[in-house]
């Protein structure tokens, strides 16, 4: 390849490739959370109805959602830290501070060390349990050391304090001055410090609502207690911070604000290569060969030397935008001077009636209030003004946003809520994200010429079944099955189980429903009766016999792709799984030799 000579992709540019990259991962942070619990001896006393402890609940908890995180394939790290022990760490010596395990990206092999701890909880972990210690402040400065020993970027630091004791000091002020001095430090340390009280009547007034408050400067009026059950979803479904940016009125009025995700993306464990050998996981990688046809397969390359001499290395790629016939190429300085005239932040571009179609959300909604840190008490006061404003009126605010600097901009609808106190982000269908279903739904939904009406008989049965399934909804309570399969495989592969147990399917009818609907199906079934419905079988394409023969006759077998190899060797009954090309062609000449 000559020197400045450029192979391009229909992709949409350098920068904004590059921006969609960077905005997965700022969009997907990476948190660190440490489980604080304590070992005094409320912690090992027996629930009379579940025959557990709360210390065994706790290291529980922290097990389940180890493995939740496993499946979701995030590069969050953990950390499990007891406190109240009679061991402790050497380096740094904390008395009575133990850690289990040290922060690290989540594994098989940590989910594997927790659950032998817990099989062996008998040996271990009873042993622990100091009667007389309860060191909760050398615990959180412990604990905030930790964080320094993570080398990778964090947007989220958490602690998370599990306990029976409501008031540990309440006969030590001293005790309880240190304890909140070092409270206060977490806030500039950017960690999250939340209780969970694990014995029935825990009263966060006592003692840790003012540690929560003092940790972030919370406003008292909308504290409210973090509960077990919430714990799960907090560190799973994590709300983050993605942008810190301002909110431009006028020419001297501004407010900081901040955006965050109300959503997160499902993510699956990562394919990878492995030698059916040895089961070695083989690196894979990506390259760019210069090619004027494209290939069916790997293998119609003659040789190694040829391949290599049609890859493109990194410089000598260009990427273009397809506007009609035309290609418009773009180098990175070009693109750079496209985004530089849009300045980071919100800039208001008119009020509307509000108006809300699910069809036109393209994008997971986010949410914008006043930054909690930088606006002052005027600026939070505008903002709710706004807020209650728009409410009141049933206005929505267009604006144009740019998350940070030198990046596209895009139009947003921001909705009110003053519930909550700011707005619901979504962003601006444009006309080629819109599809017109208008057809496609008359066609599948409803046609006038249908033979069939539904009768009065069908409308009862239908009104039946329709009480008798009511439910509460709650998006909690339903899991995504093939992700729970997933998780299971991981840990049972990951603690040698000779058997997966597969969660239950949350998404079918459960038996309870099954059984209210007992009287109600057989009147449904007598109505509409399967064999009204036939599903046309799958047609399969047929390869001519005739035409397969003069290509062996012409020894031109080669030249025909691998999907018209594969279907005339099923249609004569022979294997083709994981052959390639090479292989194929060989069977192909085989059998007419044959």
């Amino acid at each position: 390849m000559n020197e400045g000579e450029l192979f391009f992709t229909n992709t949409l540019g350098t920068q904004q490739n590059d921006e969609e990259i960077s905005d997965r991962d700022h969009l997907e942070p990476r948190q660190a959370t440490l489980f604080l619990i304590d070992t005094s001896p409320p912690m090992f006393e027996e629930n009379t109805n579940s025959q557990e402890t709360p210390f065994m609940k706790s290291v529980q908890i922290y097990k389940n959602n180890m493995q939740m995180l496993c499946g979701f394939n995030r590069d969050d790290q953990m950390s499990l830290i007891l406190f109240g022990t009679r061991e402790w760490d050497k380096d740094p010596e904390t008395k009575n501070v133990l850690t289990v395990q040290k922060f690290h990206k989540v594994t098989l092999d940590m989910l594997k060390e927790i659950k032998g701890k817990i099989d062996n909880h008998e040996g271990y972990f009873n042993l622990l349990s100091s009667d007389s210690k309860y060191p909760l402040h050398d615990a959180l400065w412990h604990a905030a050391q930790a964080f320094s020993a993570v080398r990778t970027v964090l947007i989220s630091r958490k602690i998370y304090l599990l306990t029976c004791e409501d008031n540990p000091t309440f006969d030590h002020p001293d005790e309880a001055h240190r304890i909140r001095t070092r409270v206060a430090t977490f806030q500039n340390l950017g960690i999250d410090f939340r209780v969970i009280g694990l014995k029935n009547g825990f009263d966060h007034n006592k003692f840790y609502k003012e540690l929560e408050i003092i940790s972030s400067k919370m406003i008292p009026d909308i504290y409210i207690p973090l509960q077990l059950n919430d714990l799960e979803k907090e560190i799973q479904f994590p709300s983050r911070t993605i942008s810190n940016i301002p909110w431009i009125f006028g020419k001297n009025v501004v407010v900081p604000v901040s955006i965050y995700t109300i959503s997160t993306e499902t993510r699956f464990p990562d394919m990878v290569h492995i030698n059916r050998e040895t089961n070695e996981q083989l690196k894979s990688s990506t390259v760019y060969r210069k090619t004027d046809e494209v290939e069916d397969d790997v293998d119609d390359v003659e040789s190694e030397e040829q391949f290599n001499s049609n890859v493109v290395n990194a410089g000598g790629l260009a990427k273009f935008q397809a506007h009609g016939d035309r290609k418009l190429v773009f180098d990175v300085k070009e693109l750079n001077l496209m985004f530089k005239q849009f300045n980071k932040g919100i800039e208001t571009l008119c009020f509307k009636p509000i108006e809300c179609d699910p069809m036109y959300h393209v994008d997971c909604a986010k949410f914008v209030t006043f930054s909690k840190t930088e606006a002052s008490e005027s600026q939070k006061q505008l903002f709710s003004t706004l807020v209650d404003k728009c409410e009141a009126k049933e206005l929505m605010i267009v604006c144009r946003i740019n998350y940070r600097m030198y990046t596209a901009p895009n139009i947003f609808y921001l909705y009110p809520n003053t519930k909550k106190g700011g707005f619901y982000i979504y962003k601006m269908a444009y006309e080629d994200h819109v599809r017109n279903l208008d057809k496609a739904l008359s066609t599948w939904i409803y046609h006038k010429d249908w033979s069939h009406s539904p009768s009065e008989e069908a409308k009862k049965i239908f009104e039946k079944i329709v009480k008798k399934t009511r439910i509460k909804y709650d998006p909690s309570a339903f899991k995504n099955p093939k992700l729970g399969t997933l998780i299971a495989n991981i840990e049972a592969l990951a603690l040698d189980m000779e058997e997966v147990d597969v969660p239950p399917d949350t998404t079918l009818p459960s038996k309870k429903l099954v059984e209210r609907l007992a009287d109600v199906l057989p009147e449904y079934r007598r109505i509409f009766s399967q064999n009204e419905c036939e599903v046309p079988a799958k047609r399969r394409k047929i390869v001519d016999d005739a035409m397969i023969l003069e290509h062996v006759q012409a020894q031109t077998v080669n030249s025909l792709t691998v999907a018209v190899l594969k279907e005339f060797l099923v249609q004569h009954n022979i294997a083709v799984s994981n052959a390639k090309k090479a292989d194929l062609v060989s069977k192909v000449y085989q059998f007419y030799q044959n």
